[in-house]
Parts: structure tokens; C-alpha cells; sequence
């Protein structure tokens, strides 16, 4: 089950008529998985020396064909922690939500150098449809 309760209990020193308030905390689950094409492939513009001081901030939403999307949490992957040449290095980092943790994301990164030097970069950037982010 996705659902389990962890805590049930009453407040006795309130009483509206012969009913005390009640109130439970419940664990959910929630396993989302995506394939390799609805994650963008990012091209991150730096020089392999500037790795040291980079971070990948996911912010994970949900959403809502009628409505606006909800945040769920932020979660930070440190890349100098990822960079294992030819490899892809496994992650997972908390999800923390107005400072609570809300959950865990994982996956792979895989970093690869280009070898381009700043200035030879495309300057077209494309837009990635379901994601506010720009491939670069």
C-alpha cells in the first residue's frame, strides 16, 4: 500500500458537544517514474574546473491539465558528486518542502565534457516542452 497511518489520537481538552477532535498523520508513497524521453538532456555551459562549485536544483511540481501546478519541493543535486568520466553516477537527494523533508528523488547523471570553449557554444536555445527549462 502507498498509505500508512503512523499516528491516530483525539484532543481530550477539547469537547464540542459529546465529540472530541480527532486527527491522524499518514506516510504516502508516491513512486512516479520517467522514461529517458521526458527528461531533457541538459547542456550546462562551464568550464570542467568551475564543476566544483555547481549545483542541479530540481523543482518537482505537479501537474494540473485544469488548474495551476502545485509545487511539491525542491531538491539539490551536487554535480561535483556526479562526475565520474564515462560513467553515470546514481543520486538521491531529499525533497524538502517549506523546510521539511517531503519525499526523495533519484536517478542517474551522467557528465561529459565537450571539449567547446565558451565562445563556440550554440546561442540557439531550445525550449522543452512540459519542462521550465532551457536546453542549451
Amino acid at each position: 500500500s502507498n498509505l500508512t497511518l503512523t499516528a491516530y489520537t483525539c484532543v481530550p481538552d477539547i469537547s464540542t458537544s459529546d465529540h472530541k477532535p480527532v486527527y491522524a498523520a499518514f506516510d504516502v508513497i508516491e513512486i512516479k517514474l520517467w522514461d529517458d524521453g521526458q527528461v531533457p538532456a541538459l547542456q550546462l555551459k562551464c568550464q570542467l574546473n568551475q564543476l566544483v562549485r555547481l549545483h542541479l536544483v530540481l523543482v518537482i511540481m505537479d501537474w494540473d491539465a485544469t488548474s495551476a501546478d502545485d509545487p511539491l519541493g525542491q531538491a539539490v543535486v551536487y554535480l561535483p558528486y556526479c562526475y565520474e568520466p564515462g560513467e553515470s553516477v546514481p543520486f538521491d537527494v531529499p525533497v524538502i518542502r517549506a523546510g521539511i523533508k517531503a519525499g526523495s528523488i533519484r536517478g542517474k547523471v551522467s557528465i561529459q565534457p565537450s571539449g567547446k570553449k565558451y565562445a563556440d557554444w550554440d546561442k540557439n536555445n531550445t525550449h522543452v516542452p512540459g519542462c521550465t527549462c532551457l536546453v542549451m
